[in-house]
C-alpha cells in the first residue's frame, strides 16, 4: 500500500474535521451519560479495557495517605465494591440528593426502589450517585456500582462484522457512484468509513476511506480536501 503524503493545507483541513469528529464523539458520549443519569439506562458506564500488558507495581505511599494532605474521603468516594448479591439497573438522580432513587436487585430478583437510608441486605444506603450506590456494610462504606458491560470476543466479532463493517460496506462499494462523488455528502461518507477503519484496525478501510473505493486517489477523504476547499479555506458547497 503506497504511503500517503498530505500537503499542509490537506493537513490543516483534515485536522479541523477531525477535531469536529471529536466534538460530536463527547457529545454523544454525555448524552448517553445524561440518559443514564435520567434513570432511563439498564446498564452502567461503560468500560474499554487497556491494550498495556498489565499494571506496573504500585509504589508504597501507605505514608503519605496517613497525613491525608487534601483531606479525608467523603462517602462518595468508597474505595471497596460490595459483595452483597446486589445489582444497580437504575438511577433517578434528584437535587437535593436525599430523593434520588436507586433501582436494586436483590439475589437476581424483580428491582426495587430504593432511598437514601435504606436497608437493602443488611447494608444501609448512604448516598445515591448517578453511576453507583454508596453502602454503610458491616462498619465500611461500600460501593454498588452498574455491571461491567464489557463484551465477549465472540460478542464483539458479531458487532464488528455485523455492524460496523456492514455499514461501512454499504457507505462504499455497495454506493460507489454517491461514496466516490465529490460532494459534501461523500465527505461524510469517507469519514465514517475512515473512522470505522480506525476503530477496527482495518488498513484496508482506511485506505478506501482516503483514496476512493478504486484506491487511486480519483476520489475519497483526500480528493475532497484537494476540490472542495478553496486555498483560504473556504468550502465550496
Amino acid at each position: 500500500m503506497a504511503t500517503v503524503i498530505l500537503t499542509p493545507r490537506q493537513a490543516r483541513i483534515g485536522l479541523n474535521l477531525f477535531t469536529g469528529a471529536m466534538v460530536v464523539s463527547v457529545a454523544v458520549a454525555l448524552a448517553g451519560l445524561t440518559w443514564r443519569i435520567a434513570g432511563h439506562a439498564g446498564a452502567g458506564a461503560i468500560t474499554v479495557p487497556s491494550g498495556g500488558s498489565g499494571p506496573a507495581p504500585a509504589p508504597d505511599i501507605a505514608a503519605a495517605v496517613a497525613l491525608a494532605p487534601f483531606g479525608t474521603p467523603s462517602a462518595s468516594e468508597a474505595g471497596q465494591a460490595t459483595s452483597l448479591s446486589l445489582e444497580l439497573k437504575g438511577v433517578i438522580a434528584a437535587s437535593p440528593a436525599e430523593l434520588s432513587t436507586a433501582f436494586i436487585s436483590v439475589s437476581g430478583q424483580p428491582p426495587k426502589t430504593y432511598k437514601v437510608g435504606d436497608n437493602v441486605e443488611g447494608a444501609t444506603i448512604r448516598a445515591i450517585l448517578p453511576d453507583r450506590v454508596i453502602l454503610a456494610n458491616g462498619g465500611r462504606d461500600e460501593f454498588l456500582a452498574f455491571p461491567d458491560p464489557t463484551l465477549t470476543p465472540e460478542q464483539r466479532r458479531t458487532i464488528d462484522d455485523n455492524v460496523f463493517r456492514r455499514m461501512a460496506r454499504f457507505l462504499s462499494e455497495e454506493n460507489a457512484p454517491y461514496f466516490d462523488r465529490i460532494h459534501n455528502h461523500a465527505t461524510w461518507a469517507t469519514a465514517g468509513v475512515g473512522m470505522t477503519g480506525y476503530v477496527l484496525r482495518d488498513p484496508e478501510l482506511v485506505d478506501r476511506a482516503l483514496n476512493g473505493t478504486a484506491h487511486d486517489g480519483r476520489a475519497g477523504f483526500l480528493r475532497q480536501v484537494d476540490e472542495l476547499f478553496s486555498p483560504d479555506g473556504y468550502y465550496a458547497e
